[in-house]
């Protein structure tokens, strides 16, 4: 079984992407994405801390 990362993955393309974005996992409370400079990957201990950072992101 191949095993997947998605910071690693991030760490191959990092010089060649340029455009903002995140997505969700939810049901594991997932946040990951590029913010225009840094790729990230979160995971959050309830839903509330989810929200509150997808709201910070949608308003940039």
């Amino acid at each position: 079984m191949a095993v997947f990362s998605i910071t690693g993955f991030f760490n191959v393309i990092s010089k060649q992407y340029n455009e903002p974005f995140f997505q969700t996992i939810r049901s594991n409370l997932i946040l990951f994405g590029y913010d225009g400079t840094d790729f990230f990957d979160y995971q959050y201990d309830n839903e509330e801390e989810l929200k509150e950072d997808i709201e910070k992101l949608e308003k940039r």
